[in-house]
């Protein structure tokens, strides 16, 4: 065993760039290719270790380049120790299989998973990552998908208790599927920062804590409007710890009306680290962007806002002057059958779910009747489609949150943002604490149709 890891260590640097003095330990089955990389197998790590490298790595800028054979995963760890049981770790996972899909490769996890791919099996990946005392900064092919500040106090769930940053070894390991090959590694230890990032407080109810249960954090409706463009809502995902899906307002009544300007869009976002979708505006949605066109974004989401009421008027419920009430049980029969005929539409999402225009909010529970909400449980289950909480109108409430989970609907979060002040997913978390929402509960977006 000993002359199979010298064997190792010696190809390693030959076939591996490393910028300093160094010896790397290699445990299980991890062979030398002809192209001068290493192929790790399943349950396989390669490691270097404090003892060989005149001390631990504390603050460093690492990059390598892996490659992963179909639906294997791994990660990359550092500030670990012998049994990669403490510090952090960086995922390497492409799957399109797994059903963790919200920890794809550059998630820190537990701390920052990242919900999109932006990188695929078979194919050479870029991972770049930097320590800078309280600062750990993840690239992937050239985006930055991790930005993240530890604070002096970190929230960390029991089973996490060791995820903190401090200083040990680096590693990369194959944790499942045939392997993980690996080459060009480069890291360089940098100078002890004496700047202290400031980082946001962390606790029991923030997104943290859903990260560090391995709940996915995704923001499935946000739009890039106001002072929000697509370089303030990257920082902005990355600071709060949030992934964002930027979605585009398509419909009669927007600019983006018909397939030439939806897949302009489409293509000018696509390479972004952000999720892609379509919110479908009114009921003529379908005629205006084609369903191949349509596929082509990651989801697509609608809601009952937008209608045409029994006089023929079309309506825009949060427009004031265009809601008509002579009979206010009236009015909500007919908000409850269009929002019937809404979640029978070929969309994956019921948006802004339950939403009463601004005469009808203040009797929101009173008019939200028992009966009127199994009439549009019993379309939504029919139609198969998952259903937003609302961070923006906090609906719905979690009586009909817990009806539907209790029928085995999905469900999302959305901010539905008009700048970007929109918070931090609060009341999408408390409703998941209080519901018992699990993973399983969610939607996973349906990226690969990108």
């Amino acid at each position: 065993m000993r002359c199979i890891a010298t064997i190792l260590t010696s190809f390693l640097f030959s076939a591996l760039s490393f910028a300093e003095a160094g010896s790397w330990t290699a445990t299980g089955k991890v062979v030398a290719m002809p192209d001068k990389s290493l192929r790790i197998s399943e349950g396989a790590a390669i490691a270097l270790k404090p003892e060989n490298n005149s001390g631990g790595f504390e603050n460093f800028e690492l990059s390598c380049e892996v490659r992963t054979a179909e639906n294997a995963t791994g990660f990359i760890a550092f500030h670990t120790d012998s049994d990669l049981s403490k510090g952090y770790k960086v995922a390497i996972d492409n799957s399109r299989k797994s059903k963790t899909w919200w920890r794809k490769t550059g998630s820190l996890l537990g701390v920052r998973n990242i919900v999109k791919r932006i990188s695929e099996d078979g194919k050479w990946t870029r991972i770049d990552i930097k320590v800078s005392g309280n600062l750990v900064e993840v690239s992937v092919n050239g985006h930055k998908l991790v930005e993240y500040a530890q604070p002096e106090k970190p929230f960390r769930l029991p089973q996490n208790k060791n995820s903190v940053l401090g200083s040990g070894a680096v590693a990369i390991k194959c944790a499942a599927g045939q392997y993980i090959d690996a080459r060009n590694f480069k890291i360089r230890k940098t100078k002890k920062s004496g700047t202290i990032i400031a980082a946001d407080p962390e606790d029991g109810n923030g997104a943290i804590a859903f990260h560090q249960a391995d709940f996915p954090v995704l923001d499935y409706h946000v739009h890039l409007k106001g002072d929000l463009d697509a370089e303030k809502a990257k920082a902005q995902s990355r600071r709060y710890g949030i992934n964002y899906a930027i979605a585009v307002n398509c419909g009669k009544d927007f600019p983006i009306n018909k397939d030439p300007l939806a897949l302009e869009f489409l293509e000018k976002n696509k390479p972004e680290p952000y999720v892609v979708a379509m919110q479908a505006e009114g009921r003529e949605w379908m005629k205006l962007i084609s369903k191949p066109v349509r596929d082509k974004f990651a989801y697509v989401f609608t809601d009952a806002m937008t209608f045409e009421d029994r006089q023929g008027n079309r309506v825009h419920l949060w427009k004031p002057e265009e809601v008509r009430i002579s009979d206010r049980q009236d009015y909500m029969d007919m908000i409850a059958e269009k929002i019937c005929g809404v979640v029978g539409e070929p969309a994956n999402i019921y948006a802004n779910a339950t939403y009463l225009p601004a005469a009808l909010q203040p009797h929101y529970a009173e008019l939200w009747t028992d009966a009127r909400r199994q009439k549009v449980l019993d379309a939504l289950v029919k139609g198969g489609m998952a259903l937003e909480i609302s961070a923006r109108y906090k609906i719905p409430d979690a009586k009909f949150i817990k009806a539907a989970k209790k029928r085995g609907v999905k469900f999302t979060f959305g901010s539905n943002n008009s700048d970007s002040n929109f918070g931090k997913l609060e009341y999408c978390l408390q409703m998941a604490r209080e519901c018992g929402l699990t993973a399983e509960d969610m939607l996973p977006p349906t990226i690969e149709k990108r």
